[in-house]
């Protein structure tokens, strides 16, 4: 008589399944890009694409870093080889109608012990804007797909392996727009942006976690430019349904008017005022806000701008200053105001904030968009710079926040040596005093901090060498427990061009993590692998 499979043959066999159908999705979905981004008369007339693969070994000594049962010792049961395979796609489309641009990356990692699951990890940063009539209508869409700590205080996960602290956090987005111009000095805008976020693949549960929800923001914007002169109108609604809520839809509706002065042809002020409503007590409640605004741009490389008012929850702000020249880019921020977990998602930028700055270092040289994007491009894979860098971890759950930010980052480029540097520090708390969203939880009441530096050396025309530093750490408020974790990484890598669109790479990490909240350990790790591009 046949035997039947055991339920763990089972089980590989249906990961093996799902792998499988997953790279054959991703390469159905990179086969349609090509074919979207090919030059047509009615889509993309500039275009480039680099689509490639990599696969990466790896021995760690502790594969579970962070995990309730991972002691980080010499020989520990957490010691494992894995394997990880990373198809991934870059684009940037430039048509008369048509505009697509970003990013998508699929990563399949296999434990040969299974220390931890089989898993399949996506980063996407996709979106589209299309014209649908001329100087009128405007459709936009976006789609993100990243990974996130499930635990905030959690050990962080690294590139190239999975964690037990990681959860898929994917948003899809649709923005309809009405935009045009009376005359040269009058404009309008009628937007209605529109966000889905739900979750995936969460391997742990933390209690009050979870960011599912639809995030809408509807804005109307009437504006006369300062010439000398200046008036604006504008009114917004910010609307969040989290789903299974523990209470009714966030509403916060608010217009103002803007009086604004052009000091100089690169200087302007303004003041404003205005009346907001929020759904967040019983019944509503209203209040008037006031504040003042200035933008300085001297030329296009340099922009400063801020804005400040007074608002339901007090002072809020945000002040911006960026530079750029042939070798250097720089930006500095610093921001306060309210937000929920699916408007964060949508509002700050996730990933590539080092394509980012190289795409302001080589804005003069290179004009044309494309042109440029293939550049950065080439010079990512050939020196094997990462294309983002540390930032703040991402909080999970249903919640109302009041959250201050202050961040910096630099990118530096030279003949043969390449720099990118940024730091961080972060605060959030409830924004209300009582009621369900004013849970007083760690989760949701933390600072956070941190800071990485990643430098690469060309030591000839086909080998770079390429190291990164990088520290965080995260302290709950007002918490009995004083719950608090700090990490810290390393890691340096020597990167070969074999053949051409061809990289061979190897080298090794470590990884310190303390905490009071789960099991504090270590990780030591060599690599090797392989990059293709196509």
């Amino acid at each position: 008589m046949a035997r039947r499979p055991s339920a763990a043959l089972l089980r590989r066999l249906g990961q093996r399944s799902r792998l499988r159908a997953l790279l054959a999705t991703l390469a159905a979905a990179i086969a349609g890009a090509a074919v979207l981004v090919l030059p047509r008369p009615a889509s993309a007339q500039k275009w480039t694409v680099d689509a490639g693969i990599s696969s990466q070994l790896t021995w760690s000594s502790n594969a579970r870093l962070g995990s309730t049962d991972s002691s980080g010792s010499s020989g520990s049961s957490g010691g494992d080889v894995l394997l990880d395979v990373r198809p991934r796609i870059r684009l940037l489309a430039e048509g008369s109608r048509l505009k697509l641009s970003g990013s998508a990356v699929v990563s399949a990692v296999t434990y040969a012990d299974r220390s931890q699951p089989t898993r399949l990890q996506p980063d996407v940063d996709l979106a589209a804007s299309f014209i649908a009539v001329d100087r009128l209508l405007f459709l936009d869409a976006s789609l993100r797909a990243v990974q996130n700590s499930a635990n905030v205080f959690g050990a962080r996960p690294e590139q190239g392996a999975t964690s037990e602290n990681s959860v898929t956090t994917t948003q899809g987005r649709v923005a309809p727009r009405l935009e045009g111009q009376f005359d040269s000095l009058r404009r309008y805008r009628l937007l209605s942006e529109n966000t889905y976020t739900r979750e995936s693949g969460a391997t742990t549960s933390v209690a009050g976690a979870g960011v599912a929800g639809y995030f809408g923001r509807h804005s109307l914007l009437l504006e006369q430019l300062p010439r000398p002169f200046g008036v604006k109108v504008d009114a917004e609604r910010d609307e969040t349904r989290y789903r299974n809520a523990v209470e009714d839809p966030l509403v916060i509706d608010l217009a103002r008017l803007t009086l604004s002065y052009e000091i100089a042809s690169d200087f302007t002020v303004g003041v404003h005022g205005g009346r907001e409503r929020t759904s967040f007590d019983t019944g509503g409640s209203a209040g008037n806000l006031f504040g003042v605004q200035a933008q300085w741009t001297p030329s296009p490389r340099t922009t400063f701008s801020a804005f400040e008012e007074e608002r339901f929850f007090g002072r809020a702000w945000s002040a911006s200053f960026s530079y750029r020249t042939p070798q250097l880019a720089f930006n500095l921020l610093s921001s306060r105001g309210v937000e929920t977990s699916p408007q964060s998602v949508l509002d700050v930028p996730r990933t590539g904030n080092v394509v980012a700055l190289l795409d302001a270092i080589y804005t003069t040289r290179y004009p044309d968009p494309t042109e440029r994007a293939r550049i950065i491009n080439e010079l990512i894979a050939r020196d094997g710079l990462p294309t983002d860098t540390l930032q703040p971890t991402f909080v999970r759950a249903q919640r109302l926040s009041l959250t201050t930010l202050s961040s910096a980052g630099v990118t530096l480029i030279g003949v043969r040596n390449s720099l990118s540097l940024v730091a961080f520090q972060t605060r959030t708390e409830d924004a209300l005093d009582s009621g369900p969203l004013a849970t007083a939880l760690a989760l949701t009441n933390n600072t956070q901090a941190g800071a990485a530096i990643a430098a690469s050396h060309r030591l000839s025309p086909t080998i770079a060498l390429v190291g990164s530093l990088d520290w965080t750490r995260i302290r709950a408020l007002r918490s009995a427990a004083g719950e608090r974790s700090t990490q810290r990484s390393a890691r340096l890598q020597l990167n070969a061009e074999v053949v051409s669109k061809m990289n061979v790479f190897g080298g090794a990490r470590y990884r310190d993590f303390e905490t009071n909240t789960t099991s504090g350990s270590r990780e030591a790790a060599v690599f090797v692998g392989v990059d293709r591009r196509f």
